[in-house]
């Protein structure tokens, strides 16, 4: 019994229960429901991709420069364009203009001066170039080869006419580059500009299909989602209406409590039957036990009564009298309580409880018709939705059905496109020759300023410049006269573009690519066109031109990708909201209102209940004081050992053979103490043992059935009174959670609608590339980057043409004239750079010839190892022997610094010396280095030695100092400088005798610093010393030296 209510109250808790199925749903576009009936909603379909690349300049590197183009335009334009004409021209009143045209011409005033300068450009300029060009001819404006001497050596002079001429090339380079660049990229728009609109017009079909998609998406997939999602919930509407009954039923009834007392009780009862079977059996030992035991005594008193008859005894025979103190009758009976416990075991508990498990069952049968209902209205929805989704996909951009054929309107487009393209070669070509011409005459003016500088010198007679220098001079000339004949072409080039691409520039390219600027001139056109206060495209999109709907709003909008919808207000045409109102064709929450759930016919607590709970309480209600009353007896009347005592004493005064069968029943008697008595005393304390058992099992089961009897009589009442007014609010919700189901169908269609379908970019994309950057940014930009450029030139050309001129002065050969080298001309000397002041005669130079003279007679001096056949290397430096001797430098290519001073360049050349000692026509003899002289070269390196010769100033003595020497350099001209700084090198050479680099590096020094008239002292003598270096005068004083900065100090104390 036990185990059939607990599958009784398992039935009730769980088996019964439905089962919300499926517990979620998806589809394969990412849909989602849980089993709470929350909608996670997929992303729209991506659709194709738009092929048009992002807007971008032409040439990105030049916006600076187009912004310099911009500025120009803004300034000649610098109080804008009149807005009142246009206006007026929008409104075709001509004759306002002309009446009033002079309160427009301060806005045209710069425009007017930059026409009125190209206009003078192209009428002076070639009157003005002929003019130089006849003047030159004849000898003037520079045309006279000659030069005065102070302008031919003025370096800053020539030096800043230079710079002059290299900026403006680098100006004009930049000008070619420019007119280079930009005339490509006009061609290169021009040959895009066709695969521009191509992929915008693509871009546009392929938007208008991804619309469609997306709409397609929303309404015919989302929404067979959403019918599928609603119908999920009707179906299980047992588990969402019939569960939160029964659930509210058993909160409301303490339900649960009777169920877990009802749990309880199935233990008990359990328990209470096995104690009760226990019970019966040990009641049935002890009848048995007690049965034998009475046997067994009736023989023993049997016997004995025949011993007694048989022995006439002289004494008392002993008693032996004897009974079973106990007696089953009296025991309470078990028979009604074992039929009562398999009444209650057989009986059918579950039939009311059933009932009660089944509400959720009865929910759904009672709402069937109004779910069928429900599902056919949701069905018709769905028709309606198809036909619009098949209008949509009846929309075409293109074709014979085509709802707005796009195509029609580029065919005469791609003709022009075709036109413009055949004939722009001619104009690139054009583009190029300007450029061609500018560039050739950056190179003339660049090859100028190379030729010239490397080919002049300052100390060179201007007649005596050399081909390279008269090239330079030539090409910037060439320059200059390029400059004459293509200047006045350029501006005429220029002065038509600039009138051209300047108003447009500033009337149609600035509104274009300035949104503010846009919806000015929209509104003017507005006003002109559909009144002031109306809008143009309103009244061309929405057929109302109240509507405020711009040109300028649409592009913003689809700019910052909104929605076709919305850019366009299409909401102004169609209501979206009143669409979506499903409620005109599925009233969800009115049929679910009406829906009717009959829950007075649920018994939970039937008569059959009551019975079988009465006979329940009936079985345990055994009277277990009674059991244990008559239990407590003893088994029998005496005690058995006693009467066996009293047996065996009475046999000893009885003789035999009495005393012998007295003494057999004395042992039958223990005998039956033994088992018959045992056996029964065990019996009686099972039985008691087993009444004490059920009597705990069944001791709460009383109290525990009459609770449940009281509860279930509760829920009946309130089943039958209350739960009506729950179900009706249970309802109520279930009809909310399927309205929030198609609620967010709704939301999500309105959402997309509004914000989603359809974004519109790709028609910002065709305006921003089409109009903004192919016409403006990209084409009108090159072509007034082109007329700029070209003005740039013009502009440039007027200083280079006046400083290459300038320039070429400097490096052309002059004519040569007489008085320009006379033995009296003192004013300038080009070998050194005196000007105007009277050299200092030094008492050697009173027989050198006159600085004029000498420098006409191409003075030559032999080599300085003519006549010395055992030299064996022909080195640029002259050096000499260590002191007392002297170093002559060499000659050597030289430059000239700020103070007229030349000194040696890295570059060593051979060249004449000019040795003037004592009287020019004779000089000393040049001796080599022998093995005679070794002590005076001393620690020289090996390398070095064949470098060195001596010069003494008196023939045949070697060792006698010299008394004076002179040098001149490679124009024959005596130069001079102290001996304390040639001595100085010496030192240098000396203190570092190992060193090879650094005697080189001092030989260079000793060769900066020219021999003067100095007298040096003769060396100590050599005796005593034993090797080179010891021989060497200066040896005590070569660590000295290299404590000091290079031996100065030693060498001017001595």
């Amino acid at each position: 019994m036990g185990l059939f209510l607990l599958v009784v109250r398992l039935a009730f808790v769980r088996s019964a229960d439905p089962v919300y199925s499926p517990q979620t749903i998806s589809d394969a576009h990412g849909n989602a429901a849980g089993n709470d009936s929350v909608i996670t909603w997929g992303a729209l379909p991506a659709g194709e991709a738009y092929s048009a690349a992002a807007a971008k300049r032409i040439s990105e590197g030049l916006s600076v420069y187009y912004d310099m183009v911009h500025g120009f335009v803004n300034a000649i334009f610098i109080k804008g364009f009149p807005d009142e004409i246009v206006e007026k021209l929008l409104t075709q009143d001509l004759k306002y203009i002309t009446d009033n045209y002079s309160t427009f011409i301060t806005y045209f005033i710069g425009y007017a001066i930059a026409v009125a300068v190209g206009l003078l450009f192209l009428l002076i300029f070639p009157i003005v170039a002929l003019c130089f060009c006849c003047c030159r001819c004849c000898g003037n404006c520079g045309g006279k080869m000659r030069q005065e001497p102070k302008d031919a050596e003025n370096t800053c002079k020539k030096t800043t006419f230079v710079m002059i001429v290299l900026i403006c090339s680098a100006f004009l380079a930049t000008s070619a580059a420019c007119i280079y660049v930009n005339n490509e990229n006009m061609t290169k728009t021009l040959a895009e500009i066709n695969g521009t609109i191509n992929d915008n017009v693509k871009d546009m079909k392929t938007f208008a299909n991804n619309t469609i998609a997306e709409a397609e998406h929303v309404i015919g997939i989302n929404f067979n989602f959403t019918r599928d999602a609603l119908f999920r919930e009707m179906d299980n509407i047992d588990y969402l209406v019939g569960i939160p009954i029964r659930e509210e039923i058993k909160s409301k009834t303490n339900i649960s409590e009777v169920l877990n007392t009802t749990n309880t009780l199935v233990a008990s009862m359990n328990s209470a039957d096995t104690a009760l079977s226990a019970v019966e059996s040990a009641k049935t030992a002890l009848d048995t036990s007690i049965t034998d035991l009475n046997t067994a005594l009736n023989n023993f008193e049997s016997n004995m009564r025949t011993i007694e008859t048989n022995c006439n005894c002289p004494t008392q025979f002993p008693p032996y009298a004897v009974s079973t103190n106990i007696n089953g009758s009296q025991l309470p009976d078990l028979t009604s309580a074992r039929t009562s416990m398999n009444s209650a075991k057989n009986a059918n508990l579950t039939q009311s409880i059933a009932e009660a498990n089944n509400i959720p069952q009865t929910v759904k049968n009672e709402s069937n018709s109004t779910v069928a209902d429900m599902k056919t209205s949701i069905g018709d929805l769905s028709e309606e939705l198809d036909d619009i989704q098949s209008q949509m996909e009846n929309f075409q951009l293109s074709g014979p059905n085509a709802s707005i054929d796009i195509d029609s309107y580029l065919n005469p487009l791609d003709e022009y496109i075709e036109l413009l393209t055949k004939y722009d070669k001619y104009r690139w070509y054009g583009g190029i020759g300007l450029a061609s011409v500018v560039a050739l005459v950056v190179v003339f003016c660049v090859l100028g300023i190379v030729f010239g500088c490397l080919g002049s010198d300052t100390k060179t007679p201007p007649y005596e410049r050399g081909c390279m220098s008269r090239c330079g001079g030539c090409f910037l000339m060439t320059a200059a006269a390029l400059i004459m004949i293509f200047s006045a072409l350029l501006m005429l080039l220029t002065f038509p573009t600039f009138m051209l691409g300047a108003p447009i520039q500033e009337v149609l390219c600035e509104p274009l690519t300035d949104m503010d600027k846009l919806a000015k001139y929209e509104k003017m056109y507005s006003d002109s066109q559909v009144g002031e206060g109306n809008y143009t495209f309103g009244k061309m999109i929405l057929n109302n031109a109240t509507i405020n709907l711009t040109l300028n709003g649409i592009l913003r909008s689809c700019r910052n990708g909104a929605s076709a919808f919305n850019a366009f207000q299409l909401g102004m045409l169609i209501d979206i909201d009143d669409k979506l109102n499903y409620s005109k064709t599925v009233n969800i929450t009115g049929d679910i209102d009406t829906m009717v759930i009959d829950m007075s016919t649920v018994q939970v607590y039937s008569t059959d209940m009551k019975t079988q709970l009465a006979d329940l309480k009936a079985a345990v209600g055994v009277n277990f004081t009674q059991f244990f009353e008559e239990l407590a007896n003893n088994p029998t009347s005496v005690d058995l050992d006693q009467m066996a005592t009293s047996i065996d004493t009475a046999a000893g005064s009885i003789p035999d053979p009495h005393a012998t069968n007295l003494r057999a029943q004395a042992t039958e008697l223990r005998r039956i103490k033994s088992q018959e008595y045992a056996y029964l005393q065990g019996n009686v304390t099972a039985l008691n043992s087993s009444v004490a058992n059920m009597e705990a099992a069944v001791s709460n089961m009383p109290t525990q059935i009459d609770k449940i009897d009281t509860g279930l009589n509760f829920t009946q009442e309130y089943i039958s009174k209350n739960v009506s007014t729950f179900v009706k609010s249970q309802l109520r919700v279930f009809a909310d959670r399927v309205v929030n189901v198609i609620d967010s169908f709704v939301d999500f269609t309105d959402d997309a609608v509004k914000n989603k379908l359809g974004k519109c970019e790709p028609v910002w994309n065709v305006y921003n590339s089409l109009i903004v950057y192919t016409v403006c940014y990209n084409f009108m930009d090159c072509f007034n980057g082109f007329w700029f450029s070209l003005g740039w030139a013009v502009f440039f050309f007027l200083f280079g043409l006046i400083f290459s001129v300038k320039t070429a002065k400097y490096f052309l050969r002059m004519d040569k004239c007489e008085e320009d080298l006379t033995e009296e001309d003192e004013e300038f000397d080009y070998a050194n750079g005196h000007t105007g002041k009277e050299p200092v005669v030094q008492p050697w130079e009173h027989h050198t010839p006159a600085k004029g003279k000498f420098w006409q007679k191409r003075n030559k001096v032999q080599h300085y190892d003519s006549n010395c056949p055992d030299t064996q290397h022909s080195s640029n430096i002259v050096p000499r022997s260590l002191p007392p001797l002297l170093i002559l430098p060499p000659i050597v290519q030289t430059i000239r610094k700020g103070d007229g001073s030349r000194h040696p360049t890295p570059d060593m050349l051979d060249s004449d010396i000019n040795v003037i000692l004592g009287q020019p026509k004779s000089p000393p003899p040049i001796f080599p280095f022998d093995d005679s002289n070794y002590d005076r070269y001393a620690g020289l390196p090996n390398s070095l030695k064949p470098l060195f010769v001596h010069l003494p100033s008196e023939p045949g003595n070697p060792l006698a100092p010299p008394t004076y020497a002179v040098k001149t350099d490679h124009t024959g001209h005596i130069t001079s400088n102290s001996a304390n700084q040639r001595t100085q090198s010496m030192v240098n050479l000396r203190t570092e005798p190992n060193n090879e680099n650094f005697i080189r590096r001092s030989l260079i020094d000793v060769r900066n610093a020219p021999v003067t008239m100095d007298t040096v002292t003769p060396p100590p003598a050599y005796e005593g010393r034993n090797t080179p270096e010891e021989q060497s005068p200066y040896a005590e004083e070569k660590e000295d030296d290299k404590e000091g900065d290079e031996g100065t100090n030693v060498i001017n104390e001595n």
